[in-house]
């Protein structure tokens, strides 16, 4: 089975599970790397062994943060097992291949004062400052995504009992 077949199945499994878009073409991304980390080594991805894999990441460390390493990572544990899964191989490559360190920072969040200044500054005599008032505690609220508050339809809001589906 080459490459191409092997990823065509995997997609296929993440779009039967409900991966979203935006997930599955950062799976391509990060899967047409390894692709390439095989073919430079003169192979398939399921012939990419544990020490290219580790040596690729040597070679990428100084370059890239420990974020994105991470990230190439994570999405080909997530392949490996699943190719594992499907007995396409007896083990993972990733297996014993651990996630960088990165350092542990919390993001800043606004003070009370902070926000009630944000939500004075909409001008409530405008369709855009109520508009944006209210998409703006919805974020809050309900601690929507951006993506999850602007796909909201006016069918997703139950008003007699106070309740926002987001199905999404």
């Amino acid at each position: 089975m080459d490459d191409s077949e092997v990823f065509a199945l995997f997609y296929l499994d993440c779009r039967s599970r409900g991966l979203r878009p935006k997930t599955l073409e950062g799976y391509a991304q990060r899967l047409a790397i390894l692709r390439d980390l095989a073919r430079s080594n003169g192979k398939s991805v399921l012939e990419v062994e544990k020490r290219e894999i580790r040596t690729y990441i040597f070679s990428i460390v100084d370059r890239l943060s420990p974020e994105t390493v991470n990230g190439r990572l994570r999405v080909w544990k997530v392949f490996y097992n699943w190719v594992v899964r499907e007995a396409l191989l007896d083990h993972a490559p990733t297996e014993d291949i651990h996630m960088m360190k990165t350092d542990q920072h919390r993001p800043e969040v606004l003070t009370t004062e902070q926000l009630e200044l944000f939500f004075r500054s909409w001008d409530r005599r405008t369709y855009e400052g109520i508009r944006n008032r209210n998409l703006s505690l919805v974020l809050l609220d309900a601690m929507l995504r951006v993506g999850e508050t602007l796909a909201l339809n006016i069918e997703d809001l139950d008003v007699t009992a106070g309740v926002l589906h987001v199905s999404h």
